[in-house]
This record gives C-alpha cells, structure tokens and sequence, in this order.
C-alpha cells in the first residue's frame, strides 16, 4: 500500500493492499495531529483484509473523538464486501460518499 497526503485539502489517498503488513501506516497517518484528516480516498485500494478493516474503525473512534465526520470517497467494491463480511458495514453508512 502506498499512502500519499494531500496537506492542502487534508486528503489521505491510498492505493493497493491494506492489511496486516501495510495498516500500521495508515493507522499512524490516522493518529498524525498535523493531518487533522479524516477524509480517505479509497479509489486504488484493491483488497482490503480485516487488519485494514479494525484501523479504519479505529480511524472512526479518532474521528468521533475529535467530533469529526470520517469521509471515505470512491470505495471499491473490495471494501464494502469486506465491510459486508466483517459485519461493520453499518458503522460506516454514513461514512462512504
């Protein structure tokens, strides 16, 4: 998984795999107070395990606390059939535009 931060408009995008191996980048990303973002571009992620899963609830819980909507933008089908799966869709229906 690659992650780039867009500092200007506070975007998170990745791209590839997040699981095990690649989520403590994204979940550092996450708890980065210079990002302040909680906005993620999801477009090129193409498998998402349930690692990727529990930091992307856990980039929820840090949203929530920071009384912050977490946005996730152009999700592919990869993540919503593991959202489906790990049964944490519904955490996230508001979440996915």
């Amino acid at each position: 998984m690659t992650l780039q931060v867009n500092r200007e408009d506070q975007i998170l995008t990745l791209r590839g795999t997040v699981n095990v191996h690649t989520a403590p980048i994204l979940l550092k990303a996450l708890r980065d107070k210079s990002t302040r973002s909680f906005t993620l571009n999801l477009k090129d992620v193409t498998a998402l395990d349930s690692a990727g899963v529990a930091t992307l609830v856990e980039g929820l819980r840090l949203a929530r606390e920071q009384q912050q909507p977490l946005a996730l933008h152009d999700v592919p089908d990869c993540v919503i059939n593991a959202f489906e799966l790990t049964g944490v869709s519904a955490l996230f229906s508001a979440s996915i535009h």
